[in-house]
């Protein structure tokens, strides 16, 4: 058996189990920000890929996680930075709607309530028994004006967890987009994105996957990807923004795949290292050994 005790510190001589909240370092998490600090330290030893091998070994990280390809992860700084990029990125229109259920997290609702200058509203589903909103409450609220569906996969407040699957058939029955907070399940329950039909899963990287705060990633469906608008342009996420004496020509042709949705300072030494240690270390552990 390991020694998984030693794998972290001591918290104190207490039992930490609020990975829901913060997720702690594993040690090599820690040694890779120490690394990280030194390059900003000592900036003449970071070599000039550094500024690509990072995100790339970010991306192969957690596409291994969720088991999808690497060009299907955006990197963002949390599960927030997804929900957003859902919001102003879908091809929303004017009149069009989306479900949610009471009593979702503000991070899952807000983004979605931000829309109304544009016209698009949300209308909170009610669970017809019990506390929480069940796939069965979903489809008797889906009217004509019906456009998405944005759920938690595991619920903050109770621990729910959705049958995803059946959210997913009823997204795709209905031809409705399926818009999923991963914050509370990704790197704690097994979880396979091609087992489900989703457009897009928005994953935090400090709780469940004991990374730094300010880290997480987006899982964007090819189904959907070249349908999204950029809301938030990234020169980085350009072609050839590695070649910077090339004459620029201020045409907008971005990178292929979900790239072109990474949040700005995508290489951040002191954040994405540590996301990478931990996500790797849990890739080695592996999820089902951890559920």
């Amino acid at each position: 058996m390991t020694d998984w005790r030693a794998q972290f510190s001591d918290f104190g001589g207490r039992a930490w189990l609020d990975c829901a909240a913060q997720g702690p370092f594993p040690r090599e998490t820690s040694e890779a920000v120490r690394a990280a600090l030194r390059l900003k330290e000592h900036p003449e030893e970071i070599t000039p890929d550094l500024f690509t091998a990072l995100p790339d070994r970010a991306r192969t990280a957690a596409a291994r996680l969720i088991g999808s390809h690497p060009s299907s992860i955006a990197l963002g700084s949390g599960a927030s930075h997804g929900m957003n990029l859902a919001a102003q990125g879908l091809p929303f229109r004017q009149g069009d709607e989306v479900l949610i259920g009471r009593g979702e997290f503000p991070a899952v609702t807000l983004p979605f309530v931000n829309l109304a200058p544009a016209g698009v509203t949300v209308r909170f589903v009610e669970p017809a028994a019990g506390r929480d909103v069940a796939v069965d409450d979903y489809a008797r609220a889906v009217s004509a004006r019906t456009r998405a569906i944005a759920v938690s996969l595991v619920a903050f407040a109770t621990g729910f967890r959705v049958d995803l699957a059946a959210h997913g058939d009823l997204c795709r029955r209905l031809g409705l987009f399926l818009v999923v907070d991963g914050a509370q399940a990704i790197g704690a329950l097994d979880f396979h994105v091609a087992d489900h039909p989703i457009d897009l899963l928005a994953v935090s990287g400090y709780k469940w996957l004991l990374a730094p705060y300010g880290t997480g990633f987006t899982y964007v469906s090819p189904r959907v990807v070249d349908r999204m608008r950029v809301p938030h342009v990234n020169w980085q996420t350009v072609e050839g923004a590695n070649q910077l004496n090339r004459p620029y020509d201020h045409e907008l042709r971005f990178r292929h795949g979900a790239a072109r949705f990474d949040a700005a300072e995508t290489a951040s030494f002191l954040n994405l290292s540590g996301f990478i240690a931990s996500v790797e270390w849990i890739n080695r552990v592996r999820v089902p050994t951890i559920e």
